[in-house]
């Protein structure tokens, strides 16, 4: 296929050498290309997420369906993160393993911590009513502590 879209760009090296460009640059994988704005979108939107399973499970539903339902409820970024979870659950991936695949993809944040204690908990049979509910207290007490310093030290950046 290389040859034959090289000799449609004109023969030789250079035609060549174009056409390899182009297919490595397509095959690049594109992971973590989260952009800051997202990632404080993600930031905000997880507590009241986290609330939400907790609540669902409190109220006797599968950590799967808690999920579905918060999902439900989530605008964008986060409701695309989960709804990949979930996909990935309905073609034949077990949960835990789903979240843990997501959070790979991750490089930091409260969402990591989520997810891979979720998948902790799932496996392990833990009382994820609480951690869940801790957990997204600890998420708002650190937005709160991020808006602190993001208004302490806005004269400065005047």
């Amino acid at each position: 296929m290389l040859l034959i879209f090289s000799i449609l760009m004109g023969a030789g090296t250079a035609g060549l050498m174009m056409s390899l460009g182009l297919f490595l640059s397509a095959k690049r994988p594109r992971r973590n290309m989260m952009g800051s704005a997202t990632f404080l979108k993600l930031e905000q939107q997880l507590p009241d997420f986290l609330s939400a399973v907790s609540s669902g499970l409190s109220s006797g539903s599968s950590l799967l369906q808690s999920l579905e339902m918060s999902n439900e409820k989530t605008p964008p970024p986060l409701n695309h993160m989960i709804g990949g979870i979930l996909n990935r659950v309905r073609a034949g991936m077990p949960l835990e393993k789903a979240m843990e695949r997501t959070a790979e993809g991750l490089k930091r944040g409260s969402l990591l911590l989520a997810l891979y204690s979720m998948a902790a908990s799932y496996r392990s049979g833990g009382n994820m009513v609480q951690s869940l509910s801790q957990l997204a207290n600890l998420c708002r007490e650190r937005e709160n502590l991020r808006k602190k310093i993001l208004a302490s030290t806005a004269q400065s950046r005047m």
